[in-house]
């Protein structure tokens, strides 16, 4: 199967945690602020990967 340019898979909630050393209500909340913006499809929630290295260089 073929990559589409621009895709790149979305990480989950426990992987960002990992990442960033966060909680994951500290994550939520920062979700719900704008701070870390997810991103999702039906029930599901995943962070984008430039984001969270966004995110990482602000801190």
């Amino acid at each position: 199967m073929d990559k589409i340019k621009g895709i790149q898979p979305l990480l989950t909630r426990d992987e960002v945690v990992k990442i960033t050393n966060l909680s994951k209500c500290t994550l939520i909340r920062f979700d719900k602020d704008g701070r870390l913006p997810a991103v999702r499809i039906g029930r599901r929630v995943g962070y984008r990967m430039d984001d969270v290295n966004k995110f990482i260089g602000q801190a």
